[in-house]
């Protein structure tokens, strides 16, 4: 007892039995055996203590101190006051160690001179380990970001180790400079993210930080029960409130370490309200979002060398009001000339985009109508903060979360002669709304107005020199329509208002945001569509991947939906032509989707089941191709189905590849430039003679 060893290990232990031998494995079996380790029940119910005292019993190095339930910090506490180490470690014990690790870093811990550094840090592995699957690991940012080679340095000459995960538990700190700091973990009930503000504090105080680039420590991510995974909201903003206190106690105004910690205040709002998925539109939690962005210095905020991404940069603005106030005001419009109807769901990172390219149109008479589809973020907010600067915007609600309820609504309440869907997202180039108008007024025979985006099927109808033709419907155009991929899509049109009224054309509630079912209906009851030769810049693709990241197998069962709907219609027609049509529908709307979520955890499933869809549902197993009226379908079906999943995926990644290259050359040879590069030394030199405040000023525009 009266030994000191160079290393107390503390491991806070509650309820962990499934991972708890492996963590306890990994550490007694390190090849740098002067350690002691501390286990610290924290009033488990489960096996854990037994495990503990069972090898305590087998291993002299190991105590174990149980206590009633106080939570995460305060089991640490109680560790570090246990210890009698020089240096201290503290792990998880749903994770586990490398058997060099602890060898490695007192290597590093002593000076050649004989003195002690304060913390060694290492990088560390993500680790994966799902049933009935091999166990994965993958580099986190800090490895990516840190450099490859071993360094002394602190937190103000090298801020980088700031930005990122704590990871406290990949790092060894002397004991002599905890206890002279006095430093302690706050002491929340449970876990509560207490780690985050005993990060800031080690790193911040430490005089003297050793980098290891190695990896050590495995840590798991699978874990249901881990910390990680919120449950209260309140923890994240509570741990920020610590540590601003923590920054204003130590005095700290390094500009980049400010930054590092703006960092972790858009890192915890997206957990809460992105990853978590806690709702935005909630008071409390939008109050606590705005204290910390009210506590964030500007200068600071836009002037920083290592600043914040332009996406959050962008929400800061937004939440502040720092947006609304850039747009111009405007007076409402009595009778517009387009109604453009914009349906929200949860919408919000997309809106400012969309809305400033539908101000920048030189359409001289519109209005929009942002149709909030029950959106728990701040998408109503948003529309609404348009709407009070510039009067052409007015914001409607819609009880219902369906998109297809939103457009009807929108639609209803539309007041302009013609009317426009746009999707969140989707970016109209200068000019396409004043275009697309214009032609249709001078063709009031046409109906609606669509865009041929396949030369081979509505391009047809365009003679060589025209811009856009008025077509008869009663020659199968709404087949070939149909047919023509991204033709039919909503965004691609621009219908009358008196039309779609007299002839009661409306969403239905199978209907996805594309609005495939409503065009059909509206191109076979027009008698003249208006084919006009120019297209969309852009499609829907912003749109829907933003919605895929979270919802990709949802969004697939809604559009098996959408696409049996079209497949009754079709059949209810009674013109052959249609079917066909239909068929290559279904298999060009089914491949983007394959194309739009083939990195997403459904990804495998949205695979599967459109082929198996394709096959089976839609009676495509035994068609060849006479059944469809465009054979590129019947290609696009023939490759999915005889490459398969994992061949698709890197078909994709290859070509994804390819435009990556492609993307960095020209990069290349714009920064190789002669005035790329003046204009860096005109704005580094700016940068060295103005103050912080004036730059700031001129980012913020």
């Amino acid at each position: 007892m009266g030994h000191t060893p160079s290393l107390s290990v503390i491991i806070p232990i509650y309820n962990t039995e499934t991972y708890l031998r492996q963590c306890l494995d990994s550490i007694l079996g390190q090849t740098f055996s002067d350690i002691e380790v501390i286990c610290v029940n924290d009033g488990s119910t489960d096996g854990s203590l037994s495990i503990m005292h069972e090898y305590e019993e087998q291993d002299g190095r190991v105590r174990v101190i149980d206590k009633p339930n106080g939570g995460y910090g305060h089991s640490v506490n109680r560790g570090l006051s246990e210890a009698r180490g020089d240096y201290i470690s503290i792990i998880e014990p749903d994770d586990f160690i490398d058997i060099h690790m602890y060898e490695d870093l007192l290597a590093e811990a002593q000076r050649r001179d004989g003195s002690a550094v304060d913390v060694v840090k290492s990088a560390y592995w993500n680790y994966y380990d799902v049933e009935g699957e091999p166990p994965r690991i993958e580099a986190p940012n800090l490895m990516n970001c840190m450099p490859s080679e071993s360094f002394e340095f602190t937190a103000h000459t090298h801020w980088e180790v700031l930005y990122h995960h704590p990871s406290i538990w990949s790092a060894i700190y002397r004991r002599a400079f905890i206890e002279e700091c006095g430093i302690r973990m706050i002491e929340p009930k449970g876990a509560g993210w207490a780690d985050n503000p005993f990060f800031f504090e080690t790193l911040l105080q430490a005089q003297s930080i050793v980098w290891v680039p190695a990896a050590y420590y495995y840590y798991r991510q699978t874990n249901p029960d881990s910390s990680s995974n919120l449950k209260d909201f309140h923890l994240p903003f509570d741990r920020l409130r610590d540590i601003r206190a923590l920054f204003e106690r130590l005095g700290e105004t390094d500009p980049h370490v400010l930054i590092c910690l703006y960092n972790r205040v858009f890192s915890y709002v997206n957990s809460v309200v992105g990853e978590f998925g806690f709702p935005e539109s909630d008071p409390e939690i939008m109050g606590r979002i705005r204290e910390e962005f009210e506590a964030i210095d500007t200068d600071v905020l836009y002037s920083a060398k290592r600043g914040i991404s332009k996406e959050r940069l962008a929400y800061y603005e937004d939440v502040m009001g720092i947006t609304r106030a850039r747009v111009a005001e405007h007076d409402a419009i009595e009778n517009p000339q387009v109604s453009i109807v914009v349906p929200m769901r949860n919408s919000r990172a997309l809106l400012w985009d969309t809305f400033k390219s539908v101000i920048a149109q030189n359409l001289e008479s519109f209005e929009v109508l942002c149709v909030d589809c029950a959106s728990t973020d701040r998408s109503y907010a948003v529309a609404c903060d348009a709407a009070g600067q510039d009067g052409r915007f007015r914001v409607v609600s819609c009880k219902s979360s369906n998109i297809a309820e939103g457009c009807n609504a929108g639609l209803d309440a539309a007041r302009g002669r013609f009317v426009y869907f746009l999707l969140p997202g989707m970016d109209m180039p200068e000019g396409f709304l004043a275009s697309i108008a214009a032609a249709l007024e001078e063709h009031p025979e046409a109906e609606l107005s669509l865009f041929a985006l396949s030369p081979r099927f509505m391009g047809d109808h365009l003679p060589k020199g025209t811009q856009c033709i008025a077509v008869g419907t009663e020659g199968n155009a709404a087949a070939l329509m149909l047919a023509d991929g991204g033709t039919l899509g909503v965004s691609s049109k621009l219908f009358r208002k008196a039309f779609l009224d007299d002839q009661g054309i409306r969403f239905d509630p199978c209907e996805t945001e594309e609005g495939l079912l409503f065009c059909l209906k509206a191109l076979r009851r027009a008698k003249y569509v208006l084919v006009q030769r120019k297209h969309r810049i852009d499609d829907e693709r912003l749109h829907l991947q933003e919605r895929g990241r979270k919802d990709a197998g949802a969004r697939f069962q809604e559009r098996m939906g959408m696409l049996e709907a079209m497949e009754e219609y079709a059949i209810k027609s009674g013109e052959e032509e249609v079917v066909r049509a239909f068929r290559c529908s279904a298999v060009s709307q089914l491949d983007r989707d394959i194309h739009l979520y083939c990195s997403t955890v459904d990804g495998e499933k949205v695979f599967n089941g459109a082929l198996d869809a394709l096959a089976c549902r839609f009676g495509l197993a035994q068609c060849g191709g006479m059944y469809f009226l465009n054979q590129g379908a019947y290609r696009h079906l023939q490759r999915a189905t005889l490459m398969g999943y994992q061949q698709f995926v890197q078909r994709e990644l290859m070509l994804a590849s390819n435009n990556v290259i492609a993307l960095r050359n020209r990069n290349r040879s714009i920064k190789d430039s002669g005035s790329y590069r003046f204009g860096r030394a005109v704005s580094k030199m700016a940068r060295k003679m103005l103050p912080r405040s004036v730059i700031a000023k001129v980012k913020k525009g």
